[in-house]
């Protein structure tokens, strides 16, 4: 059980860094 929210904890929080840096590269080549 615990360790199964931890799992989905990262999970949600993946996805995020993941956007945070596409969103990175976006600025980057529109500059």
């Amino acid at each position: 059980m615990y360790l199964s929210k931890m799992l989905f904890k990262s999970l949600r929080e993946l996805p995020s860094d993941i956007e945070l840096e596409s969103h990175k590269i976006m600025l980057k080549s529109s500059m």
